[in-house]
């Protein structure tokens, strides 16, 4: 079994170890794990993961919560991200807000989100407060991005770098974040860990660019969204 393979399907055993079907009350925590199913490709968690193995001489396992508090804030994103859009499909199935409705969606996404940060800290008590003060800043930074994602088509004309700085905030940042959060978990230095991020948000940004040309022009079926 190749690397990615191998710590997807830790991470799928780590989300799958929650039980969140089993939680009550049953209306809150099904829509959470409806969002969590395995058909998702844990890129932004692999990042953690795979960031913490190339500074970090210890097992990627022992990042293994702090890789979950990535791909929770991620989701919770998503949920939210989909009643804005009013978007049908994610995944190639029906959005929570369809499924269940829009109140529960609200709840059940902030419920992943209150869940983040004791995973972020629970393997690295020693560096809490650098991780939490880094991750707290990428959820903001996020936050921005989706209010100029939702103000941008309003406006009569978007430049590029508008679109650019857009794209940065609402998707670049986790992932850029993803690589510094696994190189600060690993103990890297400060300008290791400002590198990692940058190639991150690098990564982000070309990715997001993909996405959007497929939301233009892709073909529904296999983009497993609706396009437009």
């Amino acid at each position: 079994m190749d690397k990615i393979s191998e710590l997807r399907n830790l991470l799928n055993s780590r989300i799958a170890a929650l039980e969140l079907e089993k939680r009550k009350p049953v209306s809150l925590y099904e829509p959470m794990a409806y969002v969590l199913e395995n058909n998702a490709k844990r890129i932004r968690p692999l990042m953690v993961l795979l960031a913490f193995g190339s500074v970090s001489e210890l097992p990627e396992n022992l990042c293994l919560d702090t890789a979950l508090a990535v791909e929770l804030l991620h989701n919770f994103t998503l949920i939210h991200d989909d009643i804005m859009d009013q978007a049908p499909v994610r995944r190639g199935k029906p959005t929570v807000h369809i499924r269940w409705n829009t109140d529960t969606a609200i709840l059940s996404g902030d419920a992943l989100f209150a869940l983040t940060y004791p995973f972020l800290i629970s393997a690295f008590p020693d560096k809490a407060a650098k991780l939490v003060h880094s991750f707290s800043s990428y959820v903001l930074e996020i936050c921005e991005g989706q209010m100029l994602d939702m103000e941008l088509p309003e406006k009569q004309q978007v430049t590029i770098h508008e679109y650019i700085e857009m794209i940065r905030q609402k998707t670049a940042v986790l992932l850029g974040g993803s690589l510094a959060i696994g190189a600060m978990a690993g103990g890297a230095e400060d300008w290791i860990v400002d590198e990692y991020y940058r190639i991150g948000e690098a990564l982000g940004i070309g990715f997001q660019i993909q996405d959007d040309l497929l939301d233009a022009f892709g073909e529904p079926e296999k983009f497993g969204k609706q396009t437009g």
